[in-house]
């Protein structure tokens, strides 16, 4: 599978919904909309497919639509907060789930 990097930085060949994407597994993407699905915030099917964050034109996980860094990164036209002159900054220091640490590692790779 083809290593791709979202622009949060987290690798999108290790996610769950983007491997059962690309392998066009449908129970799995209904038992992942179940295992991510909480009482305050529901997915389904539907919205778990996803080609990846970087993929203008393709299957986008829904949550990921309205991502701040991904919003942020499609209008300074970059791949990745790594690239950008600003980094950190406020929209990459309030996301959670360990965004600005792998940007971190990714931009001492530049």
């Amino acid at each position: 599978m083809e290593e791709l990097i979202a622009y949060c930085g987290l690798k999108c060949h290790e996610c769950k919904a983007y491997r059962a994407t690309k392998s066009n597994d449908e129970e799995e993407i209904e038992r992942i909309s179940k295992e991510w699905s909480t009482e305050e915030l529901s997915f389904t099917p539907e919205e778990i497919w996803c080609d990846g964050c970087t993929k203008r034109d393709e299957r986008i996980f829904r949550w990921c639509k309205e991502c701040p860094i991904r919003n942020c990164c499609l209008e300074r036209q970059i791949p990745n907060c790594a690239h950008c002159e600003d980094f950190p900054c406020g929209v990459i220091e309030n996301s959670p789930g360990g965004a600005k640490e792998r940007l971190i590692t990714l931009k001492e790779g530049l």
